[in-house]
């Protein structure tokens, strides 16, 4: 099973209502991983994480998901949730307010004009808020989530469709990060 990163068809969809697997896919992009599909699966999506192993976002059968590794989800689990909490400095907090979400996450980040700013989201774990609080804050209001994701999401991909390549938006995201 090979790996390839690159080029993806893509919709534009703000940030604020991504959910689920476009979440978890939008907090691997913020933190830079590199996303792709498996060789024999173009609906599928994976995430190669620092350490080289593959986690699966969507898309493939439960023996693939065996074979790699398991999930990337870090709006349900922990361990990778604290990989964010960790990396940005999140605080969390229980709301009184369900409403808006039982859980608060929040982080200072400087923006592309190095001003720091502050960013708060709600949702109904603690592990979704601080997805959510990332990919606001370092990705922005509006980003291109790929078609796989965008089926799942139930969304119209040929009005909005284009190719986008993953390579070039991640090193612009670098090159931002570098002038702050």
């Amino acid at each position: 099973m090979a790996f390839e990163p690159g080029k993806i068809v893509t919709i534009k969809i703000e940030t604020d209502d991504l959910k689920d697997k476009a979440l978890n896919w939008a907090a691997a992009v913020a933190l830079g991983y590199s996303t792709g599909h498996l060789e024999d699966n173009e609906n599928s999506l994976c995430v190669r994480m620092p350490n080289g192993a593959l986690r699966v976002i969507c898309g493939t059968s439960a023996l693939d998901v065996i074979k790699l590794g398991g999930f990337w989800q870090p709006t349900e689990d922990w361990s990778q949730a604290g990989i964010l909490i960790e990396k940005f400095g999140l605080f969390l907090r229980e709301t009184d307010d369900p409403n808006f979400g039982k859980w608060s996450a929040g982080m200072r980040y400087k923006d592309n004009v190095n001003v720091t700013r502050f960013c708060e989201r709600r949702a109904e774990s603690p592990t979704e808020a601080a997805t959510k609080v990332v990919v606001r804050a370092i990705l922005g209001e509006t980003i291109e989530v790929p078609a796989p994701i965008a089926r799942v999401l139930g969304l119209s991909e040929k009005a909005q469709s284009n190719v986008v390549d993953l390579n070039a938006v991640k090193r612009n995201l670098y090159q931002e990060r570098e002038r702050k």
